[in-house]
């Protein structure tokens, strides 16, 4: 699970980050020029939760406050009703603490990264299948979050919580569908209410 986590991670990062070097490098006062419209259309926000053997999506559209969301459990998705998966999503908040420890910490024009970890040992314990990391990226327009770790305990399963904002339609087109576990049928469905 943690391999499957950490392939998603490094995907969803490799996605987000494709086209934000170009909306870093693209501000202009020119509201008329194409980058200034390419810029002006990533308006989609994408939530994330991995709890061991479910994922649920969460897909806005925060140009008009379009949803579409899904489920996968048991190796099968459903789409899911938008303020289910808002409900679903809130309740995994602070299921994972913030870690205190900055590990790294870079800041630059147009760029943001801050990783902060913790190694799970508590009471002298030497497991740290408890350990949690979070990892902020912004560049640009866009911003990148994701907090993953071991809640606890060696059957507590691995969690993680990511969010993208400021997605273009074809970045959040092609996240839906590559993303690991939906069905085509289901992807059709949220690519439909997005009007994608």
């Amino acid at each position: 699970m943690r391999g499957r986590i950490a392939a998603g991670l490094l995907s969803a990062l490799a996605l987000m980050a494709c086209d934000g070097v170009n909306v870093s490098t693209t501000a202009s006062s020119d509201t008329a020029s194409p980058e200034a419209a390419a810029a002006s259309s990533e308006q989609y926000t994408i939530e994330m939760v991995v709890n061991d053997g479910e994922q649920i999506f969460l897909i806005t559209d925060a140009s008009d406050g379009t949803r579409a969301a899904a489920r996968v459990q048991g190796g099968v998705s459903t789409f899911l009703d938008a303020n289910e998966a808002r409900t679903l999503l809130t309740a995994q908040q602070g299921a994972l603490q913030t870690p205190e420890r900055e590990a790294v910490g870079v800041t630059m024009p147009g760029f943001n990264l801050s990783i902060h970890t913790d190694d799970g040992a508590s009471g002298g314990s030497s497991d740290t299948s408890g350990g949690n990391a979070r990892v902020s990226v912004d560049v640009g327009q866009r911003s990148f979050e994701v907090n993953a770790g071991g809640p606890g305990g060696s059957d507590s399963g691995d969690h993680a919580q990511i969010r993208m904002a400021g997605m273009s339609a074809e970045d959040t087109r092609q996240f839906i569908v590559e993303a690991d576990g939906l069905e085509p049928g289901v992807q059709q469905q949220m690519l439909d209410a997005l009007g994608l």
